[in-house]
């Protein structure tokens, strides 16, 4: 009664007062006090109705939004906001159905964000054949998530390096040091602990280089182009690419060539996964080079991965560090199904090629381990990608941004490292269940009955 009183008192003084009630909050509910109906009696209240939020130069589903993230941050975090007072009780009943997940682009949208000329990379076909909404949210939004600059820093310094100074007889002293004096002016938020990392890579670069020049000292191959840019139209889009390391053989009647992909990471060529366009990137570089070709006879006899940060591995008691650096520097990728081509690829295959799981049988065939190809299943592969590309060029063109990551059996392929993975708001009947062939030669099997449908 006194609490009565005194509220009763202090709105007397107050010629105008507005009053808003709520029987819910984010956990709990509310009954309406006998109070609100006192003064109903006894004053002269006024009743309206909820401001509408339509001649706002905001939508009401922004308000929902804000008002999901409110109570999300209650549930998890147990954190109290402004938002989650005055607008979680508002929207719960829009809450109950509101829907946040992507479904598609206005055509005056799209139109504006797609160019024109549209130019695609290995990396940006990758991302669409991973999935098509990631492919909007970088391709064509430019969203620029946090990443790791430090991996990616690293690399650039090492093929910086190997580009500039690989035709030299050694590392020319204190370059590589004024390189990293640059990145340091770029990147002045490095700690102490990342400087000392990147510093101490220089060794590991030395050691690198010189494993590298006594590969191509081995090779009947000379090194022909470095960072090569290769280009080819499609229609409504061109595909582009930069190859790191072009080795070629001059015969009287065509070229020979051998493709080589750098990487400070992890491997990606994975060749059973080119039946659905992914994880391919050196494959793509072989239908890129093939369009410059100017002679018929010209042809590609080997592409592979050389993987330059070394990855932890089990040492044997006697296993030398140069012999590690050799071993880990091998190639991995896929050569042409003709021996002497491999020995002109390494004339000293007999004592350990640095081409990987290089085997010659007893009846002096090449070892089923060894991955091959002949001219007719690197064709049936270049001509399955070009279909893919042009698949995807359609869709993108069309606005097909549906959110639809992949999965290799119970492996995820598309959203484990993708830095948009929080936003998409997927569920588990967006994945598509790739159906992988068993091997290399199932993949050509699968391919050689595809182009017979054709």
């Amino acid at each position: 009664a006194k609490r009565k009183t005194t509220l009763k008192r202090k709105l007397a003084s107050v010629p105008h007062v507005t009053l808003s009630e709520s029987l819910q909050s984010a956990s709990e509910h509310f009954f309406k006090a006998a109070f609100i109906d006192e003064l109903a009696e006894q004053t002269e209240i006024e009743t309206r109705s909820l401001p509408s939020l339509l001649h706002q130069p905001y939508a009401k589903s922004y308000d929902c939004l804000r008002a999901a993230i409110a109570r999300d941050a209650y549930v998890t975090y147990g954190e109290s906001s402004e938002a989650l007072k005055v607008l979680y009780p508002r929207f719960l009943g829009d809450l109950k159905q509101y829907d946040n997940r992507f479904n598609g682009l206005a055509k005056p949208t799209l139109d504006r964000l797609l160019p024109s000329s549209l130019r695609l990379s290995y990396t940006r076909l990758n991302t669409f054949f991973k999935c098509r909404f990631h492919y909007m949210l970088d391709g064509l939004l430019k969203l620029d998530p946090d990443e790791d600059n430090l991996n990616k820093d690293l690399g650039s310094f090492f093929h910086e390096a190997l580009e500039r100074y690989i035709k030299e007889p050694s590392l020319i002293d204190g370059a590589l040091e004024a390189m990293l004096e640059i990145l340091k002016k770029e990147r002045p938020t490095y700690t102490k602990r990342e400087w000392f990392f990147l510093r101490e890579s220089i060794k590991h670069l030395n050691q690198v280089f010189d494993v590298i020049k006594t590969q191509h000292e081995r090779s009947d191959y000379s090194l022909n182009k470095q960072e090569k840019f290769v280009e080819k139209p499609f229609k409504d889009a061109t595909l582009v690419g930069i190859i790191d390391q072009l080795m070629t053989r001059k015969t009287e009647s065509d070229t020979k060539w051998v493709l080589l992909d750098y990487k400070t990471g992890s491997p990606t060529l994975y060749l059973k996964h080119a039946l659905h366009g992914l994880n391919v990137q050196l494959l793509y570089y072989v239908l890129l080079l093939q369009s410059t070709f100017e002679g018929g006879n010209d042809q590609v006899t080997g592409f592979y991965e050389q993987t330059l940060l070394m990855r932890p591995k089990k040492v044997k008691p006697d296993e030398s560090l140069q012999t590690l650096f050799e071993d880990h520097l091998t190639w991995q990728g896929y050569t042409l199904e003709d021996r002497d081509e491999v020995y002109r690829i390494d004339r000293e295959a007999d004592e350990g090629s640095f081409i990987q799981s290089f085997r010659i049988k007893k009846d002096g065939s090449l070892s089923k381990s060894f991955k091959t190809y002949t001219p007719e299943q690197l064709s049936l592969l270049v001509r399955h990608l070009e279909t893919l590309i042009n698949e995807a060029i359609a869709m993108i063109r069309q606005g097909d941004f549906t959110i639809n990551p992949k999965k290799d059996g119970q492996k995820d392929l598309s959203c484990t490292y993708c830095p948009f993975r929080d936003v998409c708001y997927r569920q588990e009947r967006d994945y598509q269940s790739l159906d992988m062939p068993k091997n290399e030669e199932a993949l050509f099997e699968a391919l050689k009955k595809r182009g017979d449908e054709s």
